[in-house]
């Protein structure tokens, strides 16, 4: 799990984008609540459709993250707080 970038959920199929030397996409069919169980602390849910592993955010911008392949995910308004709060300490900026 250390090399998925984010885990996308669309209609209980997830897409998780890996970095394997090249960045690549694998399906599964699965609620994103279930996967979001089973990963990490170093993941984070910042959307309804979106689990982001924070090693690989370089940037928080306004409700945007931006993620070190080049992918920028919305945050949910309810999300925002934790996120930036969550990314700060994560990043050792708090």
């Amino acid at each position: 799990m250390e090399k998925v970038i984010y885990i996308e959920s669309n209609l209980h199929k997830l897409i998780f984008h890996i970095f394997e030397g090249e960045l690549v996409q694998y399906t599964m069919y699965e609620t994103l609540n279930k996967i979001s169980e089973m990963v990490s602390e170093d993941f984070l849910r910042i959307h309804q459709s979106y689990l982001v592993n924070l090693k690989f955010i370089t940037r928080l911008d306004g409700n945007q993250l931006l993620l070190s392949n080049g992918d920028t995910l919305l945050i949910a308004r309810s999300k925002l707080k934790e996120t930036r709060n969550r990314v700060a300490i994560y990043k050792g900026d708090l």
